[in-house]
């Protein structure tokens, strides 16, 4: 009989990080709904057209989108956080998957024009990325590739 191998510091940080991305997204996520919400709130103040006009359409629209993208990322975060403990878990393929939303979150924070200045990053940003980095590094470490190595009972 095999005694199951101890998770790696490596794979534990690399999973607390993962949590703390996610929070990062849903920040984020917090921070645009509450511009949005305040368009919506600007609309409505202003709203004195005529009945039916323009601007309740356009309010309309703001409160739809903002009920989306509150659904879709609540999906999301569900799905992330899914994942992200069955790679804490020694799941290979979980870990693939944690290397490839890293890389591609990467990709999409620094040729977004929504991402990073790099010419002048702030401070979340520079956490951000610094975060971002860091859990395929450790999730790639050689005690993690053991972990991830094991046989399975």
């Amino acid at each position: 009989m095999t005694t199951p191998q101890p998770r790696p510091k490596t794979v534990e940080v690399a999973f607390w990080l993962s949590v703390v991305a996610v929070v990062i997204a849903l920040t984020t996520l917090g921070v645009v709904l509450s511009a949005i919400h305040l368009g919506s709130s600007l609309v409505d103040a202003a709203n004195d057209a005529p009945p039916g006009g323009f601007l309740k359409a356009f309010a309309d629209a703001f409160g739809g989108s903002m009920l989306f993208a509150a659904v879709v990322n609540g999906v999301v975060a569900a799905l992330a956080l899914t994942v992200v403990g069955m790679m804490r878990g020694g799941k290979n393929w979980a870990r693939a998957v944690v290397t490839v939303l890293c890389v591609g979150g990467l990709g999409w924070l620094m040729t977004s024009r929504h991402g990073v200045d790099l010419s002048s990053p702030s401070a979340f940003a520079l956490i951000t990325i610094a975060t971002i980095v860091a859990v395929p590094v450790l999730l790639y470490a050689p005690a993690s590739n053991r972990y991830f190595a094991r046989p399975r009972a």
